[in-house]
């Protein structure tokens, strides 16, 4: 159950390994460049937004409320410039002053959108199928690609916005991240993300840009995703 100031839903976090997700995992709901990848987690967002918000307003990434360790300057680099392909208008902050985050619009990079009248019922093996035709006829009958193509122009994310009345269905599905181990497969290689967090979380988090990072009401959603190798072993 999700409940804050903004919205009001359910989310549902599973993994490749989570039983009963065998058919959702299978991929075949999957397209464009994320076909034939074998997806590692999927979570999944759906209700109703309290009050009218713009789509540009509305951030969803990692933050962190203490500075992270980044990969040296050629990883680094790499990295950030596939960051930058897969979210268009990601803002980075890495400075070493405790406000580190990696945002992007909400309605622009998440992998499948659906906006309807009725409510979403989540079960394991749900499928969120890409549909926004309610936004206008500009998206009747647009793909994941052509949403994010759209809204990778800042004039065309600030001309539609969330309203309450309807319900807002999200998946973030994820070929990167084994967030059984917070080993994170880019580039070729293996990262083990803990060294790097400094003891802080992973986000499932979507946010109002603007609002004070550490306010409660600036939050959509906004759960805490640890691993045990990141706490202290019990003395």
């Amino acid at each position: 159950k999700i409940e804050t100031s903004l919205s009001s839903g359910f989310g549902l976090f599973r993994l490749r390994t989570t039983p009963g997700c065998e058919k959702y995992f299978e991929g075949k709901h999957l397209t464009d460049r994320h076909k034939n990848r074998k997806m590692k987690s999927s979570f999944i967002v759906t209700g109703q937004i309290k009050q009218e918000i713009g789509f540009d307003k509305v951030l969803t990434g990692q933050e962190f409320c203490h500075p992270i360790k980044f990969p040296g300057l050629f990883i680094g680099k790499a990295l950030l410039k596939l960051f930058k392909f897969l979210a268009p208008l990601l803002r980075i902050n890495v400075d070493t002053d405790g406000t580190n985050y990696m945002l992007s619009p909400l309605a622009q990079t998440v992998q499948a959108f659906n906006i309807s009248k009725q409510p979403v019922s989540l079960q394991k093996n749900t499928v969120v199928e890409e549909d926004t035709k309610l936004l206008g006829e500009k998206f009747s009958s647009t793909n994941f690609a052509q949403r994010k193509k759209i809204f990778s122009n800042p004039d065309e994310l600030q001309q539609y916005s969330f309203k309450p009345g309807l319900y807002y269905t999200f998946d973030f599905y994820d070929d990167k991240l084994e967030t059984e181990t917070f080993l994170l497969h880019v580039l070729g290689q293996k990262y083990d993300l803990v060294p790097f967090l400094c003891g802080q979380p992973l986000r499932l988090l979507a946010r109002i840009d603007g609002e004070n990072k550490n306010a409660k009401h600036s939050y959509l959603w906004n759960i805490e995703l640890w691993h045990e190798n990141e706490t202290e072993p019990e003395q």
